[in-house]
């Protein structure tokens, strides 16, 4: 697949697409989860909210402005060792990147972080990171590499570039780095001929694979059947191959991964899950038990995007419906049946985003280690800018089988 197709298909991964900031005029954040009560956040910023990225303690907030916003316990580490922990974890802290303008003028491509380091992809395709300092990953390359975006676990991190390489760092525990005993690695497993890797999904001590003939690698942790290999109690040291899903014979084009379990999306629109389910996050009623291979998830609608909390499942359809199970003990779901607001959902339930007027999309932001869910709307300048999406979404979708996630499939 050529490069333009990767980038085709990152179009289509909301939490991965950052939209041009000159076609939108306004935006609203919404948090559930650890907060009974669902909080509104920049509800009369005067800045535009571009993105959301959620970790364990961190929240990236990417502005119009080019700022970026930190939320959480965890970002008043990021790039200030003199940070005073009593500090409120609702206050916003905006991130120096005096240093880092000082070696990459470009904008921010994407955002995200581990428990303690903040990644940045930069449009001129170069990666940044900061603990304390801020540095340029280069992974021991005389030259810098074109990176199309990183993806981050809770203590380990992985990046493809644009000609489908993939690097990592950080913790290797539970071999989620593939085995490599921690450090700085680049990815290494021998693909059929005609295959090359799409994705990389790095979470809870694992790390998931997706190639562009759809199919499925995985290494890390599985002591709780979230490899879906069969095997409830054994960890993955290196990749392999995930021969369960290749045997159904589905092509997966996206996955989510929860705490504990694994939601894939497959291109004949099918959703599979795996992994632990005590919460009912695999939608199978009250059938609570963990899943070591993969089990069709039966949904009333085509799903065309997947999303996983810490132990909680979100699902949009072709028709722009929303579906969840799951964890609600904190009321992780907005929007649900009061009977349903704090107790766990076994079966796949809809639920309405926070406001469902015209012209307003919804991205939906978690990560594997963290029960808050932020509902981040946009909202674009006129039909002009509907209409020019829809025909783009077309012309992608009849030059990449993959760029149709987030489009209704049948039309």
């Amino acid at each position: 697949m050529a490069s333009y197709e990767l980038n085709f298909y990152r179009l289509y991964r909301p939490e991965l697409y950052t939209p041009n900031c000159n076609s939108i005029n306004e935006s609203i954040v919404y948090r559930s989860g650890s907060h009974a009560v669902p909080t509104i956040l920049f509800p009369d910023h005067d800045d535009i909210v571009l993105s959301v990225t959620n970790s364990d303690s961190i929240v990236i907030f990417l502005m119009k402005s080019g700022k970026v916003l930190l939320l959480g316990r965890g970002s008043f580490v990021i790039g200030n060792p003199n940070y005073d922990d009593g500090e409120d974890p609702d206050k916003l802290h905006e991130l120096n990147t005096e240093k880092l303008r000082e070696m990459d003028k470009s904008p921010f491509k994407q955002l995200c972080a581990t428990n303690s380091v903040l990644y940045a992809v930069m449009e001129s395709g170069r990666l940044f990171s900061i603990n304390d300092v801020w540095k340029e990953e280069k992974f021991g390359q005389e030259e810098a590499l074109h990176f199309e975006y990183v993806g981050t676990g809770l203590s380990h991190m992985m990046a493809i570039t644009n000609n489908h390489e993939v690097y990592g760092t950080g913790s290797d525990a539970y071999g989620c780095l593939g085995g490599c005993g921690g450090g700085k690695i680049k990815f290494e497993y021998v693909l059929d001929e005609d295959d090359h890797i799409l994705d990389v999904y790095p979470a809870y001590y694992r790390t998931l694979v997706v190639t562009a003939n759809g199919k499925l690698l995985t290494t890390g942790w599985g002591v709780y059947s979230q490899q879906g290999l069969g095997n409830s109690s054994g960890d993955n040291p290196r990749f392999v191959r995930h021969q369960p899903m290749n045997d159904l014979g589905e092509h997966v084009i996206k996955l989510a991964l929860g705490a504990l379990h694994t939601i894939v999306l497959t291109k004949s629109r099918k959703v599979y899950g795996f992994g632990f389910n005590s919460y009912g996050q695999l939608s199978q009623g009250e059938v609570t038990s963990d899943f070591g291979f993969p089990v069709l998830i039966e949904t009333p609608q085509p799903i065309v995007d997947i999303w996983c909390g810490w132990h909680h499942t979100l699902f949009e359809s072709s028709t722009g419906s929303f579906y969840c199970s799951g964890s609600n003990g904190s009321n992780e779901m907005l929007g649900v049946e009061d009977d349903l607001k704090g107790k766990n959902i076994y079966n796949l339930t809809s639920f309405s985003t926070p406001e469902n007027e015209e012209y307003l999309r919804w991205k939906i932001g978690v990560c594997s280690f963290s029960s808050n869910t932020y509902y981040h709307g946009i909202r674009l300048t006129g039909k002009r800018i509907e209409w020019m999406l829809a025909n783009l979404k077309a012309m992608t979708r009849a030059r990449c089988e993959y760029s149709d996630l987030t489009f209704d499939w049948e039309c």
